[in-house]
């Protein structure tokens, strides 16, 4: 007679034995034994695999909006131009017309940063629903401990292995396996947890680069109080902030490519 001593998947478990007394005594040995918890099991396992699927936020063209605005407001845009054209557009002229367009554009950059702050926030509700999943993944995997342990003890009083026992036994051996898979994905939601984090600190990091920007702007061009004040701006000084900001929208991009690549990962250790 083979060991049907049960042994639990790596990290799960061991099942209360007294609980797996109770079950094994009550247990009638059926291909559809366990069936719920199968069921359970199987409709978790496919919604953590539509989950690894889900690409994710595409904010491509609101990054494009922002930094199509942004082109638009250049530093060197205060430097008049040489020669004869410039007896005709002095320091004062650009200054002027570089606040209006700055202004005009920190007024329609709201728009697409409210656009990203929500992007961060559909990842943060997907962040509770895998915390809800993985919850729902330790109940299935301590239910199917349990129902596990109880045919392994039920197998280990037969005696024979006619046609039903036979079946039985492959149905444990299934519920095995479906346990152990179980077991596996638990860390892969954490995985994808931590892909999505990634990503959704970068969406929030890039409003706050462009508050940044604005409020340094806001100085250097003298707009920082209730009047304007006479000021001469350098361009390499509004540089730094304007280059932060691009670099906050190319570590989302960064980021998201990061985590579609982590979420293939996940789906081919899903099976």
């Amino acid at each position: 007679m083979a060991d049907e001593s049960y042994r639990t998947p790596g990290g799960a478990p061991a099942p209360d034995p007294s609980r797996v007394v109770e079950l094994a005594a009550a247990l009638t040995p059926s291909p559809e034994f366990a069936a719920a918890e199968d069921a359970r099991a199987n409709e978790a396992l496919t919604r953590l695999a539509e989950a690894a699927k889900a690409r994710g936020v595409d904010c491509a063209d609101l990054l494009n909006d922002i930094r199509a605005r942004l082109s638009r407001l250049s530093p060197q845009g205060l430097v008049p131009r040489r020669g004869l054209a410039g007896l005709f557009d002095g320091r004062g002229k650009r200054l002027k017309v570089f606040r209006t367009a700055f202004n005009d554009g920190c007024t329609a950059l709201s728009s697409a940063l409210a656009g990203l702050g929500e992007h961060a926030e559909s990842g943060a509700r997907r962040t509770v629903d895998l915390d809800s999943l993985a919850h729902e993944l330790r109940d299935i995997v301590s239910a199917l401990t349990e129902q596990v342990a109880a045919a392994r003890e039920r197998l280990a009083r037969e005696t024979g292995d006619d046609e039903a026992i036979a079946a039985f036994r492959a149905r444990v051996e299934g519920l095995e396996t479906r346990l152990a898979a179980t077991v596996r994905a638990l860390p892969l939601i954490r995985a994808l947890q931590n892909a999505d984090a990634r990503t959704r600190e970068a969406l929030t990091g890039a409003p706050k680069a462009v508050e940044a920007w604005q409020a340094d702007w806001k100085t250097h061009l003298g707009l920082d109080g209730k009047r304007p004040r006479k000021v001469r701006p350098a361009p390499e000084a509004l540089a730094p902030a304007h280059d932060k900001v691009a670099a906050a929208l190319t570590r989302i991009e960064t980021e998201q490519a990061a985590a579609a690549q982590r979420r293939q990962e996940i789906l081919s250790r899903l099976g």
